[in-house]
């Protein structure tokens, strides 16, 4: 139902985006189509979001932008999930899927889109600042780098926690026991941490350039961009369902929200993108410690 609805919503700005034209042919919305409250609210959406501290909006989405649009907010987390639900039922049969080669498909599923994306985005001559990989070095940039850093800092502080004392990794084992998901995605080997840790960065990168920047951009065209932030937020928790549990989700919903924040009051999408990735990292490293760590308390 969820994903019905942010597909109405995607759709809805298709009808606007293709229903209006240029004379130079670039495709341009067609506000006729939406209620006088949404054009009320949307009446200047650049404004918006020079309060929030985005970059600026630019140029209109075109046709390549929304097709971008829709395979990333409703096609990618739709597809997880069918591809979730089908390894769900090949374990059931005593089959699964190497965790190595689930690590390279999810590379491949993060990669692909986002190359595809920046690809369209140099075609049609858009400067990266509009994506957010921009730093003019204000105040509102270093502000968030900081805070940014030493959250990660102290993401990073949990895991040597966990790696030098047993009793906490011990905890965390523990808090592992009803989370199947989160338990199926940690690694088992150094092999497997090593890539890991290359999808935790990758997923850093990726993952904000589509879900934070460039929904984010494309939506604020037709509606506020507290309504796009909360739409791309939602695109984003979708698409980490394979977590299963509703714990795991909230918590992903939360730290999406965070990172959201941090890129709209920062101005830059590289505090979002070192937030992220240092989660990521920080994550493995307490789910590869705490199963490492099963001997005498090291701290002591």
């Amino acid at each position: 139902m969820i994903i019905g609805l942010i597909t109405l919503g995607f759709l809805t700005v298709a009808a606007s985006l293709l229903e209006g034209e240029t004379a130079n042919g670039t495709v341009q919305p067609n506000m006729d189509m939406t209620s006088g409250v949404i054009s009320e609210v949307t009446s200047d959406v650049s404004s918006k979001m020079e309060i929030v501290g985005a970059p600026p909006l630019g140029s209109s989405p075109t046709s390549i932008d929304l097709t971008l649009m829709l395979i990333i907010g409703v096609g990618l987390p739709f597809v997880g999930w069918v591809l979730h639900k089908r390894e769900m039922a090949r374990k059931e049969k005593g089959v699964k899927t190497p965790l190595l080669a689930s690590y390279q498909h999810s590379l491949l599923f993060l990669w692909v889109p986002t190359i595809l994306l920046i690809a369209a985005w140099i075609y049609q001559g858009r400067t990266f600042d509009q994506l957010g990989l921009g730093f003019a070095g204000t105040w509102q940039n270093w502000l968030g780098l900081g805070i940014v850093v030493i959250l990660s800092a102290f993401y990073m502080g949990q895991a040597f926690r966990v790696k030098t004392n047993e009793r906490a990794a011990e905890s965390v084992r523990k808090g592992l026991e009803g989370e199947a998901g989160i338990q199926d995605i940690a690694p088992q080997s150094h092999k497997e941490y090593r890539v890991f840790q290359i999808l935790s960065l990758s997923a850093g990168l990726t993952e904000e350039i589509m879900f934070r920047a460039f929904l984010v951009w494309g939506l604020s065209h037709y509606m506020p961009v507290i309504l796009a932030a909360a739409l791309s937020l939602a695109a984003f928790t979708l698409a980490h369902l394979y977590q299963q549990t509703f714990n795991a989700i909230i918590r992903v919903l939360l730290m999406g929200g965070t990172l959201t924040l941090v890129y709209l009051l920062s101005g830059s999408l590289w505090p979002a993108i070192i937030l992220h990735a240092g989660v990521d990292l920080g994550s493995g490293a307490i789910l590869w410690y705490a199963r490492q760590n099963t001997g005498p308390d090291q701290s002591e």
